[in-house]
């Protein structure tokens, strides 16, 4: 289990550590790839089983990458279909 510490009693070292771990852990996440399952099983995307995500993928309907014949995700696909499915309010229109 996780021990939290409040902020006020962290030295600015450790403030400066933790700043470069989120950067480096930002900075993993954009090189992640996600499988439809795992897709699924985060619900990164509005659906409800990896099949249907998958023909999705085949039919060219959403945003994904082919890696060698094999469908994945990355955080920029899972943020281009969020805002591909994203519906605007009528009066901001």
């Amino acid at each position: 289990m996780t021990r939290r510490i409040p902020l006020e009693d962290l030295t600015t070292e450790a403030l400066h550590e933790l700043y470069d771990r989120l950067e480096e852990a930002e900075y993993l996440i954009h090189l992640r790839r996600w499988s439809p399952e795992e897709v699924i099983e985060l619900r990164l995307l509005p659906y409800t089983s990896a099949r249907v995500l998958k023909q999705k993928c085949y039919a060219r309907e959403i945003h994904h990458h082919n890696d060698g014949g094999r469908i994945t995700f990355t955080l920029d696909d899972i943020r281009a279909e969020n805002d591909r499915t994203q519906i605007t309010p009528e009066r901001d229109r």
